[in-house]
């Protein structure tokens, strides 16, 4: 990361290239950890249940929490590195100017049609820059260098010019998750004869309801002490579609990465029939919309600005974006919060997955005995009656196969023949 952004850098010299690449590096994958522990979950649950009408009507209300502790990760160097290179810009232009050049070999930073003439090579640069600024640079990384940080578990090895030698990616325990849900369940059954028009031989029915809503679903996926610069935060990933891509969130996108899509409520709705060998279903589901931001964006803020001012850097100097930015992907980012961080719309321009509902009908008809071959058992169905499709994406797998599935409308038919 040092020679992608600083490529003037004296152990730079030996980089192939301008993104910092660095040959015949060692990586150590699954290295030992003599402190790696067993993960831990614990689980309690409180619940209450209702049954009236003579059994007629049951509802149960159910409260579940987990916390799952040391949760057992291997990071990768890239990851490793990435973690090391967290403040590294931000730390150069602290000494040696907020107009020193980063990263000025890369066109989608500097545009060959807004910049044409700034230096593109490690040695243009060090023949147009002036020698106090050069210096200033090599000093600043030198400086990074002797205070580098690596994560619990793993290790940045580096020659005594600074030139990365060896990585060593461990498995590691990595903080701690939490789930906390509330569900509610509810059945009603009832009678053909209970409703009016209807004649009372035309037999029962079954409604029933499913409401799931996620209370939290939290990580805090480098545990306090990690050396890691998020150690200790914790981000909630409910609401919210907590993925990452191509650095298109800002910093820390990748802080809520191993939740899945978390919907804050999902509603599942059904109401059957049955009369003697006949059966039908007529059911819902529904899922809740979400954001699709980064979900880390406020806690990196408050990081960035507790960093600040332990550092001494006074308030008014501070960047409103931390170490966001204000430009990500090409867009302004100036002001932003959490509920605004998308700046990956190539990917999902509409920065959110809309709700949907799908609805699917079946029949069933079963036989106890028919033509001396034992029971049979027709059944017909449909899914997705209304042919309910999610918003497409231009990139990716166009969807949010999570929660939402482009199948479209589906039939099907089976039967069953016992002996």
């Amino acid at each position: 990361y040092i020679c992608n952004l600083v490529w003037d850098a004296p152990h730079c010299a030996f980089a192939l290239g301008g993104d910092g690449r660095i040959p015949d590096v060692l990586s150590i994958n699954n290295a030992p950890n003599e402190d790696l522990e067993a993960e831990i979950s614990e689980l309690w649950n409180a619940g209450i249940s209702v049954r009236l009408l003579e059994g007629r009507l049951a509802a149960d209300l159910d409260y579940t929490e987990v916390d799952f502790n040391g949760r057992v990760e291997r990071l990768g160097t890239g990851a490793i590195l990435n973690n090391a290179a967290i403040g590294f810009e931000n730390h150069i232009r602290d000494r040696c100017g907020e107009d020193t050049l980063i990263n000025y070999d890369s066109t989608s930073a500097y545009s060959q049609e807004e910049y044409p003439d700034i230096p593109r090579t490690r040695e243009d640069y060090i023949a147009r820059t002036p020698s106090e600024e050069v210096q200033c640079r090599a000093a600043a990384v030198q400086e990074w260098i002797e205070r580098e940080q690596s994560l619990a578990g793993a290790t940045i090895v580096r020659s005594p010019t600074g030139l990365l030698e060896e990585v060593n990616d461990g498995w590691v325990n990595q903080g701690e998750q939490t789930t906390r849900t509330l569900i509610f369940n509810s059945t009603f059954s009832f009678d053909s004869s209970d409703l009016p028009f209807v004649d009372s031989e035309f037999g029962g029915f079954s409604l029933n309801m499913s409401v799931t809503k996620m209370l939290e679903l939290s990580i805090e996926r480098y545990a306090a002490g990690s050396a890691h610069t998020f150690a200790g935060v914790r981000v909630d990933g409910v609401g919210t579609r907590n993925t990452d891509c191509c650095g298109g969130y800002g910093e820390g996108e990748y802080l809520a990465l191993p939740l899945p899509p978390t919907p804050e409520y999902r509603v599942n709705m059904g109401l059957r029939w049955f009369r003697g060998p006949h059966s039908a279903q007529l059911s819902v589901r529904w899922h809740d919309s979400l954001r699709d931001v980064n979900a880390a964006w406020d806690e990196v803020i408050a990081v960035y600005q507790r960093v600040q001012r332990e550092n001494g850097v006074p308030e008014e100097d501070w960047d409103p974006n931390g170490w966001h930015g204000n430009q990500i992907n090409g867009v302004d980012a100036t002001g932003w919060t959490e509920d605004t961080a998308c700046a990956d719309q190539d990917r999902n321009p509409y920065c959110r997955v809309d709700s949907r509902h799908y609805w699917d009908l079946s029949y069933t008809y079963n036989r106890p005995d028919i033509f001396g071959l034992g029971y049979v058992s027709l059944n017909v169905a449909m899914r997705n009656i209304f042919g309910t499709m999610p918003d497409p994406w231009p990139s990716g797998a166009g969807f949010e196969n999570y929660l939402d599935n482009i199948m479209g409308r589906q039939a099907f038919a089976r039967i069953t023949i016992g002996f």
